[in-house]
């Protein structure tokens, strides 16, 4: 049973193969004849005027038109960093400032009075701290002189005990030098006490005072900064504020941008770019002024691409030396990628496509005629040149190829010549043996 089961099975695979080849062979047969209908001219056709271009190897200059808004070099908002009402507004809207320019004044009023308070408390303080001082010192002073009476006891007590070894100490005296010694023990415990006290009021002293100049500072900090001023020499392109308003810290006042410079930021791909070098220079147009030329410098070519464009960011720098560059103006300029020596070039409408593969027509001369002879070529994008592609393999220098009427010629079809382009003029159709 399992036998005749492997047999059934191996006659179904066969017949599938059988059928599946003689489909595919069918569908060739179609393509071909398709391709010989499309391709082949039928005999008696008349001839088409066509032009042709003489294939010369040149040198080709890689060129990549790009596109942007200018920016401002630097923009910074300024932002307030206390609150209070605005006093006064010294700019507007348009008007160059330099670094450190005011731009508005907060009510200053409650800050002045918060400093002649710290004022007076840091004076206060600074007196206690003086007092402080001077009490340190003495409680030092009876150290010192508690340190001298007990080396005195000290030594008195040594002498009377010699004496008493020897027998000769008389014992009202002994009594009397250890009472002594006694006593300048406790006087020096007491210094010493002193002197840990005066140290201690000293060092709180000390703190305080540096508590209250460190309000001061921070008093007249904030006083200061109810000035605010440009960060940076420019132009103010917005004020935010009128003269009574009230303002919060961190909140937006101004903004200033800086417009001795400007940025053109545009976009190539991976292929482009890697042919762009810093500091390439390029002539920049603007639509806002279509007769002036400006000079632009690529000083950074980003190095991860946009995640959304997936391209990568180019930065170019243009100096306003005569000032008539604005932020916003969309501009033009072409970037230079270099020069590729010795290739051979064709306007992209000589390329013709055939079957997912790149063919053009030559001019070939076939007894005292002209006929269009389709031959296979492949080709490459010339990087900034969309309307030109190299040919890498199918054409030899002066190959003649038409570049009119691609789509409408068919293989074989007979063919006359116009005025020839560039240096196509005055030649002769090349005579070529090349097959599609």
């Amino acid at each position: 049973m399992r036998h005749r089961r492997g047999h059934l099975v191996a006659v179904v695979i066969s017949g599938v193969l059988i059928v599946t080849s003689l489909a595919g062979s069918a569908y060739v047969k179609k393509v071909t004849d398709a391709r010989d209908q499309v391709t082949t001219a039928p005999i008696g056709v008349q001839p088409m005027a066509v032009r042709v271009v003489d294939v010369r190897p040149k040198s080709v200059p890689l060129e990549f038109a790009v596109r942007g808004f200018l920016r401002a070099f630097e923009e910074v908002t300024v932002h307030a960093e206390v609150d209070g009402q605005v006093v006064a507004r010294h700019v507007d809207e348009g008007k160059p400032v330099q670094k450190g320019t005011k731009l508005l004044e907060l009510d200053t009023t409650f800050r002045q009075l918060t400093v002649k308070q710290l004022t007076a408390t840091v004076d206060a303080t600074r007196e206690q701290q003086r007092q402080a001082k001077a009490g340190l010192d003495g409680a030092r002073a009876q150290v010192a002189e508690a340190e001298a009476a007990q080396q005195n006891a000290i030594n008195e007590a040594k002498r009377i005990e010699r004496l008493e070894k020897d027998g000769h100490a008389v014992p009202v005296e002994v009594d009397r030098i250890a009472t002594h010694k006694r006593q300048c023990d406790a006087r020096m415990r007491m210094a010493n006490a002193a002197m840990a006290a005066a140290a201690s009021k000293k060092d709180a002293a000390d703190a305080a005072l540096a508590l209250a100049e460190a309000q001061l500072e921070e008093a007249n900090e904030r006083l200061k900064r109810c000035v605010i001023t440009s960060p940076l020499d420019g132009v103010v392109s917005m004020v935010g504020l009128e003269v009574g308003e009230f303002v919060r810290p961190t909140q937006p006042v101004c903004e200033v941008i800086r417009v001795d410079r400007f940025k053109l930021l545009v976009e190539l791909n991976a292929r482009d770019a890697v042919l762009i070098r810093p500091k390439t220079k390029a002539a920049l147009r603007l639509d806002a002024r279509p007769d002036d030329t400006y000079e632009a410098e690529v000083v950074r070519i980003g190095p991860r691409a946009n995640p959304v464009s997936k391209k990568f960011p180019i930065e170019l720098h243009v100096m306003n030396r005569e000032g008539r560059l604005m932020a916003g103006m969309f501009g033009r300029c072409v970037l230079p990628g270099g020069r590729r020596d010795g290739v051979l070039v064709l306007p992209r409408e000589a390329v013709v496509e055939r079957f997912g593969a790149d063919y053009c027509y030559l001019a070939e001369a076939v007894r005292d005629a002209l006929n269009a002879k389709l031959v296979r070529i492949e080709t490459r994008d010339l990087p900034g040149r969309s309307g030109e592609v190299q040919v890498v393999l199918g054409l030899d220098p002066g190959h003649q190829v038409v570049i009119t009427a691609t789509e409408q010629l068919r293989d074989g079809q007979p063919i006359l010549l116009e005025a020839p382009e560039g240096l196509a003029a005055g030649l002769q159709p090349t005579r070529t043996d090349s097959t599609p």
